[in-house]
């Protein structure tokens, strides 16, 4: 995995898009929003996936920092949450544990 740019639009996009599929698994009225990217890394294998660490919010909550992958040619999204706890946001795909 190379470093990228946090600004760059596939970024972003990907960004965005976890932010809202965490939004449609989460039991809150608030949805995530993202309010920054910390760092993104990025691999070209069989279409592009991405390491990113953001900074959400969500609601009146405190902001959370969580790690996300996401391969555009499969879209698989994973929510590091902890050291061993991940949330695979799409179940019918894999995701792997950090």
């Amino acid at each position: 995995m190379v470093q990228v740019s946090s600004t760059d639009s596939e970024v972003t996009q990907a960004a965005d898009f976890a932010a809202e599929q965490l939004s449609q698994q989460s039991n809150s009225l608030s949805a995530f929003k993202v309010e920054e990217v910390l760092s993104a890394r990025s691999k070209v294998v069989n279409g592009k996936s991405f390491e990113l660490k953001l900074k959400l919010s969500q609601g009146n909550l405190p902001e959370q920092i969580m790690q996300v992958a996401a391969a555009l040619s499969s879209v698989v999204i994973c929510v590091v949450t902890g050291p061993s706890y991940v949330i695979c946001i799409l179940s019918s795909l894999q995701c792997c544990e950090r």
